[in-house]
C-alpha cells in the first residue's frame, strides 16, 4: 500500500469501516510510514478527539491510536485463526462422514 491509498483510508479506519486485507495492509503501512501515522493522528483528533474534549475527557492521541492499531491487529489475527479452525473442523467433519459412509457399506 502506498501513502496515497493509505491517506484515502484513514477516515474509514477511524470509523471502523476497514476489514480484511485492506485493514491489514493499512495497519502495516501506518506502522512504518511516519507521514501516514501523522495523518492518522490529525484525522483522529478531528473525528474522535473533539468529541472526547467536549465530554471533558483527557485524551492521549498517540497512546489511543497505538492502542487502536494493536486492537485491530489482534482482530485480524483472531479472524485468521477462526478461519483456520473453521476449515479444520470442516475437514474433520468430511473425513468422519466419509468414514461413516465407507464403513456402512
Amino acid at each position: 500500500m502506498d501513502c496515497k491509498e493509505a491517506e484515502q483510508l484513514v477516515e474509514k479506519y477511524i470509523k471502523g469501516d476497514l476489514e480484511g486485507k485492506q485493514l491489514k495492509n493499512f495497519i502495516a503501512h501506518v506502522k512504518v510510514c511516519r507521514n501516514c501515522f501523522e495523518e492518522l493522528e490529525i484525522h483522529y483528533v478531528i473525528l474522535e478527539g473533539l468529541q472526547q474534549l467536549e465530554s471533558g475527557a483527557t485524551i492521549h492521541i498517540g497512546r489511543e491510536i497505538s492502542g487502536r492499531l494493536l486492537q485491530s491487529e489482534r482482530m485480524i489475527r483472531n479472524n485468521y485463526l477462526f478461519h483456520i479452525y473453521y476449515i479444520l473442523i470442516q475437514a474433520v467433519a468430511y473425513f468422519l462422514l466419509f468414514l461413516i459412509l465407507f464403513l456402512a457399506v
